[in-house]
């Protein structure tokens, strides 16, 4: 597992954990993939597991991440339920953010902290480029089931 790294010693690692319907074979269904995230941040560790993306999004993000590495995007890559957000930030600091909402953010934040919590990754190119290729590895073992839109 390759894991983005962040100032401050923040990181993030997403393990694919497998289809949320395995015995499904083809369409939208049999497409969501359970996806494992974890977060190191200096104020506490967590993770959170949910079937929050399907096969075609998680392509999706693979070449967002490549686009991002290359400073060659405009948009924020959100997923369904707005559980996390990607977004291309270049500063000293970080190439991409990531914005936490709802049941991804940590059980220190409370709502006097906000509705979201926004962490800075990517410390370099190479870095984000790095965590999409071992996305897209894991990606190998999960094809799209039928047609998947």
């Amino acid at each position: 597992m390759v894991v983005m790294h962040g100032p401050n010693g923040c990181a993030l690692a997403f393990t694919i954990d497998g289809y949320e319907y395995p015995g499904k074979e083809t369409g939208y269904d049999a497409n969501w993939l359970f996806v494992r995230v974890d977060i190191k941040h200096s104020r506490g560790d967590w993770w959170f597991r949910s079937a929050w993306m399907t096969t075609v999004d998680a392509r999706r993000l693979a070449q967002w991440l490549e686009d991002a590495a290359s400073g060659q995007v405009d948009h924020s890559w959100t997923t369904y339920f707005l559980l996390l957000t990607l977004a291309h930030t270049p500063s000293q600091a970080s190439i991409v953010s990531a914005t936490f909402t709802r049941k991804a953010l940590p059980h220190w934040h409370s709502e006097t902290n906000g509705r979201e919590l926004v962490v800075p990754l990517g410390l370099n190119a190479g870095d984000v480029r790095a965590f999409a290729a071992d996305w897209t590895a894991q990606l190998s073992k999960y094809p799209v089931r039928g047609e998947c839109r």
